[in-house]
Parts: structure tokens; sequence; C-alpha cells
């Protein structure tokens, strides 16, 4: 006995919601490698073994349509265009994107790192935190820092481009405990993102906001003393005799000695027992305080902080304080922030 399989033709047009063909149209039955594409006329053909199977025509920007066969040797097929969702969009300039699709150096701090270190200045709590990020400055308090991002690159202007909340700006006012992450973008790749002024890098902060639920009332805060290391050993009043002479005799090798101890000699000193460093230094201390209120609902979000920050300097006539004091406040949504 012999049994031939029945062959079956099943053709059509494809065409969009404005009844344009389209070519290109990737028509395939369904769970098999059998299939085959639209012609620029939006016409296609198909040889099918039998009426069981359904046929799924996708094309890209357009929504996969899946139809059974059953008796049919001629089906049209209008594809309708589809949207993609708000969450599929990735905004590289001025904005996020995630990490795994980046092609360029990034670094990331987070607030749990940043809020370790004593002090308030943002740039100076992610020194030495990040490879090839360079953070320097005068020690002297209030003094701003310098950041450079692999080394200088300019002879006149090596800053970074600093984006807060995604908006161009400056570093201002900001406090270690309104962060919430800091990432630097150190390729030069960065400039064909945010442009020419990306050439030193970019320093990118997200700064705390409200979230979902309940008032919530934080406190964070620290006392500290700030005292100088490491001192020099210096010399009391017979030590310092005691070089004066030597410096004498080396000086003059054949002069007889006049003793810097001897009362009716020139060279005598007394009273030598001031040690500078004791005039110089002298304790300083720092502390930093901070209260914040956040919370919402889903038609509004609100986070309001408020930082007092106080740093006495270690050398005396030094400042003598530097004491800052900043409110942060941020709402999004349909709230209204003041």
């Amino acid at each position: 006995m012999c049994v031939l399989a029945q062959q079956k033709t099943v053709s059509g047009v494809v065409k969009n919601e404005n009844g344009q063909p389209l070519q290109g149209v990737s028509v395939i039955l369904k769970g098999t490698s059998i299939g085959t594409t639209t012609s620029n006329d939006g016409k296609y053909s198909l040889q099918l073994s039998n009426n069981n199977g359904t046929l799924v025509f996708t094309y890209i920007g357009y929504a996969a349509l899946e139809i059974p066969v059953k008796e049919k040797a001629a089906i049209d097929v209008k594809l309708i265009s589809e949207t993609n969702p708000l969450n599929d969009v990735v905004v590289i300039g001025y904005g996020t994107q995630r990490k795994k699709d980046l092609t360029g150096s990034i670094s990331t701090v987070d607030s749990k790192v940043i809020t370790k270190v004593a002090t308030n200045d943002v740039l100076k709590a992610i020194q030495g935190q990040m490879a090839g990020v360079n953070v320097n400055g005068s020690g002297q308090p209030g003094a701003g820092m310098n950041i450079q991002i692999r080394g200088a690159s300019s002879l006149n202007n090596n800053s970074p481009l600093y984006i807060v909340d995604g908006v161009q700006t400056a570093v201002g006012d900001l406090v270690t405990s309104d962060i919430e992450s800091i990432q630097v973008l150190k390729d030069g790749s960065a400039a064909s993102i945010y442009g020419v002024r990306a050439m030193n890098g970019v320093v990118i902060i997200t700064t705390k906001r409200g979230r979902t639920g309940k008032l919530k009332l934080d406190y964070s805060g620290y006392y500290g003393w700030q005292k100088i290391t490491k001192r020099y050993d210096v010399a009391n009043t017979s030590g310092y005799q005691m070089l004066v002479n030597e410096a004498s005799v080396n000086a003059e090798p054949d002069v007889p000695l006049k003793p810097a101890n001897d009362p009716s000699s020139p060279y005598y000193v007394k009273n030598i027992n001031t040690d500078w460093q004791d005039e110089v230094f002298k304790t300083g201390n720092i502390q930093e305080h901070t209260v914040g209120v956040s919370g919402g609902t889903d038609a509004a979000k609100y986070y309001v902080s408020m930082n007092y920050y106080d740093h006495t300097a270690t050398v005396k006539g030094q400042g003598p304080y530097w004491k800052h004091t900043s409110l942060h406040c941020k709402c999004n949504s349909n709230a209204s922030c003041l």
C-alpha cells in the first residue's frame, strides 16, 4: 500500500493598519522551520502538508499575530504597529541606563560608603573610593576640593561635568547626607552623550527622594576631635646650646670656642624652651547633625532634610570655625515644595 501526503497551498497579503503592503514579514508554521517572507507587494505563499497548524506573522515594530489554517486557502493579514512601553526606553543623556549596557568605564559609590566619612563635602567623601579619580584639597576647613578624572587633560580647566538629578549644575550646597549614589563616567566616550564638556569625565549625583509610606523621621549625627598625629622632636635650652656650640666650631675651627652656655659669651642663649608646635597646633573638633523627613502616597512623595555642620581647624588662627547649614527639599508628582 502506498500513502501520499496531501499538499496544500496557503497564500495571502500582509498589510499594515493603513492598508499598505509590508515587505519582509516573516510567515512561519508554528512549531516548525517551515516558513517564508512577504514580497515587496506584501504577498506570500506557503506549502503545507495538512490543515492542522497555525501561521505566525512577525515584523519589527508590529505586534505578532497567530492565525489557525483550518480549511482556509487564502489568509490576508493586517498587522498593528506596537508602541514600546516607556520602561523599555533608555535615556543615556542626563539620565540613567542599565549598568550592563554601558560600554565605558564607570565607578559607583552608594550612600552607605559616603556616610562613613566624617565630612559633609560630597567630593571629599569619594576621596580614595574610586580608581582613576583623584580628589585633593588644601585641608583647610571649608576649602573646596579639586577632582581630576584620568589625570590632567587640559592646561586650563580639568574639572569634570556635574549632573545632579539629571540637571547640569555645580555640586553647590549638597551634603553627603542628601546623596543616594554617585557615579563617575571616566571614559572619553562620555562626550558622545554629554558633549565636549564631558571631556574631563562626568560625575552623576542622585539625591535621596521620598518613598510611598507613612511619614518617616531620620536623624544622623556625630561629634569628634581632630589632632595632629605626628609631631617633631625639638631641642630644649641645653640641647640648643649644644647645637650652637657645634655650629660655631664647624664654622670657625681656628677660633677659640665661644660657648653658647657661657653668660659672658656673645653666643650665649637662654630661655630657648618654646615648642612652636604647641603655639601653632591645637585640638580641633568636628560635628554634623542631619534631620530628614520623608514619605508620601502614590500621588505625591516628599523628602526634606536639614543639615548642620561645624568644623574647627587644628591650626590656631585658621578659621577659627567653618559652619554650614543647608536645607534640602525634594518633591515629585503633583506635590509642591518651597
